[in-house]
């Protein structure tokens, strides 16, 4: 039987990772995983970019209205259910006083990551939870702010870890049949046992007959021509 190699692949191209609709809403209610990637000036979001910068958007719109009713300024709102079901969230009196909480703690911050967390649990009725995950070298950081009944801690770990630089991709190559897209985290690919029977799971390959290939480094050859 022909050995199944699984090489490394220099670079981990991970775009094709974050094209999962199982990680966003079109799958379901809250499955939505918003992925930061924080520095100095910006964020940039891998996936999710326009649900993060919407869910943004509307957090800083509530706290600026919830703040200006309860400055008795009504304006734009005569009242605080008015303003929630413009906003498109159900409106019941226990999560209003719960969003007034909230829009007072963070009238000046309503974008941080914990605060648009405690508002994704006040406005879905869900709890909600943010990790942090860093990587290798200076500023490989990244943020992951997810519903906490949607997400186990090995898929935190490959979806965040990505962003911040803790995942590989594999090549498999199965005689003329080459693909890549094969993502592992480096907690499992530094453990032969578990990379092996990771692997095999992707296709149903036998992880007996899996030949591992790490990535070591490039090699120069030198070049001559006849003077």
């Amino acid at each position: 039987m022909t050995k199944v190699i699984f090489r490394e692949a220099d670079y981990c191209e991970t775009s094709s990772l974050y094209d999962d609709d199982g990680i966003k809403e079109i799958s379901g209610k809250n499955n939505a995983l918003y992925v930061i990637v924080p520095d100095r000036y910006s964020r940039y979001c891998p996936v999710n970019k326009k649900e993060f910068e919407a869910l943004e958007k509307k957090a800083e719109n509530i706290a600026d209205d919830f703040n200006a009713l309860m400055g008795n300024d009504h304006y734009y709102f005569v009242n605080f259910k008015e303003c929630m079901r413009y906003y498109g969230i159900d409106y019941n009196p226990t999560t209003a006083g719960r969003l007034k909480k909230w829009a007072k703690a963070n009238e000046y911050d309503a974008t941080s990551i914990d605060a648009l967390t405690d508002f994704l649990t006040i406005t879905t009725g869900e709890k909600w939870d943010n990790i942090g995950m860093t990587g290798y070298c200076q500023g490989d950081y990244a943020i992951g702010i997810y519903c906490e009944g949607h997400y186990t801690k090995d898929a935190l770990e490959l979806y965040v870890g990505a962003a911040a630089g803790t995942v590989s991709e594999f090549i498999r190559i199965d005689g003329d049949d080459i693909c890549g897209g094969f993502f592992v985290t480096d907690s499992v690919k530094w453990n032969t046992e578990a990379l092996k029977k990771e692997l095999a799971s992707y296709e149903g390959d036998d992880p007996e007959n899996i030949t591992i290939q790490l990535f070591d480094g490039y090699t120069q050859t030198a070049k001559y021509t006849e003077a």
